[in-house]
């Protein structure tokens, strides 16, 4: 369990309730065999940016905020710190001019379950908004540049911010790390019929206007045991369903409506060993065919299977794997700048 100890400086004064000072704040997760991690820092801001919810920006080696930021966005089941490799990320990112934040957002940790991606991408722009207008009133720099980072879930979070409904808040570039199908990943679970009976359960209570209706369960069992509305259900699971961005059997039609939209630079990491991937499955061809949609010199030439890589990096990781993903990352960035 994370710490963090209020620190009674006079910077709590000066950044008024907009900012949140914490003494030192040390990463209790999984130990990472990597050449990026650093020690603790003295200070981690928490960005309060919308309602009760927040951001939490790594520490610098200077004291000083960075202006260009790495906004980091979890999958499902995942709050601040649940991500390994955040915290070398950060680390090395620092030395190259770029901080890290951490956001905190309704679906985080067991929100998801009774969510949607047009909650969470309000909720990001919210942030971007925060960060980029609203940090000087507090007495800090305003963010000038927004790369979106995200992990799993947090990768459909993006593209459906980058493609979906109303134009949203400008970010310089986005890196979408381990974006898989849910669906895919229920069926490689549970097997074609049990999703298929599941699926159809669920697709009745929304029919009958009853997507609210709170699933238990086997339902619940299915989905990370998290209890899970009908209607998340369905967009995780139903063939072109809300979250339907990265199954292997979209037309390329619909692919044309996601990648072929993207206006920013993009990088897409892939894990060579994610559990969520059907093993049979070519992770290199699917990453190419991405690839053939973006339009525009978009793709990253970073892009790629990190191998070795679990869906998170975490510690089942092989050597070398974090290291990879925070090269990809920091090269990324000083590439689109």
């Amino acid at each position: 369990m994370n710490r963090l100890k209020i620190s009674t400086s006079t910077a709590t004064a000066r950044l008024r309730q907009i900012h949140y000072q914490f003494g030192k704040f040390g990463y209790h997760g999984d130990k990472m065999n990597s050449k990026y991690v650093g020690k603790a820092y003295t200070e981690t801001t928490v960005h309060k940016y919308f309602r009760n919810l927040i951001g939490i920006e790594h520490p610098t080696r200077s004291g000083r905020p960075h202006t260009s930021t790495v906004v980091f966005i979890g999958g499902l089941g995942d709050g601040i710190t649940t991500v390994p490799y955040v915290k070398p990320l950060a680390d090395a990112l620092d030395k190259s001019g770029w901080g890290v934040i951490e956001l905190l957002t309704t679906s985080s940790f067991g929100g998801w379950g009774t969510g949607s991606l047009e909650r969470d991408a309000d909720e990001v722009e919210k942030a971007v908004e925060y960060l980029t207008t609203k940090l000087e009133a507090g007495g800090l720099p305003n963010k000038q540049r927004i790369v979106l980072l995200g992990h799993s879930t947090g990768c459909q979070d993006i593209m459906y911010y980058l493609t979906r409904g109303k134009e949203r808040a400008k970010v310089d570039g986005v890196i979408l790390q381990a974006g898989v199908s849910d669906r895919d990943a229920t069926v490689l679970n549970i097997g074609e019929s049990k999703w298929k009976e599941t699926l159809s359960a669920a697709q009745k209570l929304v029919d009958e206007g009853k997507g609210e209706t709170v699933l238990s369960g086997e339902f619940a069992e299915i989905m990370h045991n998290t209890p899970i509305s009908a209607s998340r259900f369905v967009a995780l699971n139903a063939p072109r369903g809300d979250d339907d961005f990265f199954s292997v059997d979209l037309p390329g039609s619909d692919l044309e409506k996601s990648f072929g939209k993207v206006n920013v630079p993009l990088m897409f990491l892939m894990s060579g060993n994610d559990a969520f991937v059907d093993p049979k499955e070519d992770k290199q061809k699917i990453v190419d065919r991405y690839a053939s949609f973006v339009k525009g010199g978009n793709w990253s030439r970073l892009s790629g299977v990190v191998d070795g890589a679990s869906h998170n990096v975490g510690r089942d990781s092989k050597e070398g794997a974090v290291d990879t993903v925070v090269e990809k990352v920091e090269g990324f960035v000083k590439s689109i700048f």
